[in-house]
C-alpha cells in the first residue's frame, strides 16, 4: 500500500490518490449511506460535490496536494432534491473550474 504522509497535520493527496478518494467516497461510500437511508424508508439520493457544481474548490495548499478549500456552494440542486422530498447525500468531494478534483 502507499504510506500516508502529513503537513501539519493534514494529509497530503497526490493525483492518484485523489482519484481513489473520488471512487470511494462517491461511489462506495455514498451508495451505503443511501442504501442504509433507503433500508429505513428514506428516498435518498447520491451526489458529489461536483455533481451540478454543488461544491467549488481550490487547492488548499500546494505542499498538500489535492486537497480543496471550498470558494463556492451552488445550493440549487440540493433545494430541488429537498422539495421533492428527497435526502440528499453529499460526498465531500469538489471539483474547481479547470476541472481539476479535491478532497474536501
Amino acid at each position: 500500500g502507499k504510506q500516508a504522509q502529513f503537513v501539519n497535520g493534514l494529509r497530503v493527496t497526490d493525483k492518484e490518490t485523489v482519484d481513489i478518494v473520488q471512487m470511494v467516497l462517491a461511489g462506495k461510500v455514498n451508495k451505503t449511506l443511501v442504501n442504509l437511508l433507503q433500508m429505513k424508508g428514506g428516498h435518498a439520493v447520491g451526489v458529489s460535490g461536483i455533481d451540478g457544481g454543488i461544491i467549488e474548490a481550490t487547492m488548499k495548499d500546494e505542499a498538500l496536494g489535492y486537497v480543496g478549500k471550498i470558494t463556492r456552494i451552488r445550493p440549487q440542486p440540493i433545494t430541488d432534491l429537498l422539495e421533492k422530498h428527497y435526502i440528499p447525500v453529499v460526498s465531500t468531494v469538489a471539483s474547481d473550474r479547470q476541472g481539476n478534483t479535491y478532497n474536501i
